[in-house]
């Protein structure tokens, strides 16, 4: 996951907790040196450019996906909240990926990503996404990314009300309706991290993508684990400065402002 959200009234509760552990994390090496045979020979690339690209890719370390920690959200009190959230909003199967990362799976995935936005960009333009796993190329639409990722189903991917929900904020968004714009929030946020010099992402979906299109078996492989999914922990919540602890008791760290300040007119 890449964010969290407080809900409105949430925010100024605080709890006296007994001391909640940081869960173990289990990670395989960060970095391994490209090799010209994983996958078949399919991580071999011929440009000069292309090559140097992969090896720079192949320096940056993997981030484990973050899963939801229930016994975090009891001491909050934000657990029934948030599990009606999730639920009701369809993003159930997102928070609770638990898929390893593989470093050669996620690597192939990462060089080959490609995600155009032109200006009558729907759900259903095609070819927008382009990418390979396993040696096999994929050109797709957000709605078919959506399908693959299983964040949606075939069914509800050809009615009128899902092809007309692409990132509509609107005063009167209908939140039930987020749930079809995963795979955009999914494409946006890969994109970004590949154009920074940031550790890769999503590593566990790129496990489940190639899982759902058929070309990864995930209990016979080859491939090297990176890392497992970690739970969000109270640890990782007061690192991210969205809990603030207090002695032995953890509340929500203040609101901050929705909208950034207006640089141009405090200039005047």
């Amino acid at each position: 996951m890449s964010s969290h959200k407080r809900s409105r009234g949430e925010g100024s509760s605080s709890q006296s907790a007994p001391p909640i552990p940081r869960s173990r994390s289990q990670r395989g090496p960060s970095i391994l040196p490209p090799s010209t045979e994983a996958l078949g020979g399919h991580l071999t690339f011929q440009s000069r450019t292309t090559k140097e690209r992969y090896a720079t890719l192949c320096t940056r370390s993997i981030s484990p996906c973050k899963t939801d920690y229930y016994d975090t959200l009891r001491a909050l009190h934000i657990h029934d909240s948030f599990n009606f959230l999730v639920d009701n909003i369809g993003w159930r199967c997102f928070f609770d990926c638990t898929e390893n990362a593989y470093i050669e799976l996620t690597r192939e995935f990462d060089m080959t990503f490609k995600f155009s936005t032109p200006i009558a960009l729907t759900l259903d333009t095609p070819r927008v996404l382009k990418f390979r796993l396993m040696g096999r190329s994929f050109s797709m639409s957000l709605a078919q990314l959506n399908i693959a990722l299983g964040f949606t189903t075939e069914e509800l991917a050809h009615t009128h009300d899902y092809m007309n929900s692409l990132c509509d904020y609107r005063d009167e968004f209908n939140p039930i309706r987020i749930k079809v714009n995963l795979g955009f929030g999914f494409a946006t946020q890969l994109q970004s991290t590949l154009t920074k010099n940031r550790a890769l992402i999503l590593g566990s979906y790129t496990t489940v993508l190639a899982t759902n299109l058929g070309v990864f078996d995930p209990n016979n492989h080859q491939l090297h684990t990176i890392c497992v999914s970690e739970p969000l922990d109270m640890a990782c919540l007061v690192c991210m400065g969205l809990v603030l602890r207090r002695g032995d008791s953890f509340e929500f760290a203040p609101t901050g402002p929705s909208m950034p300040p207006d640089v141009s007119s405090s200039q005047h």
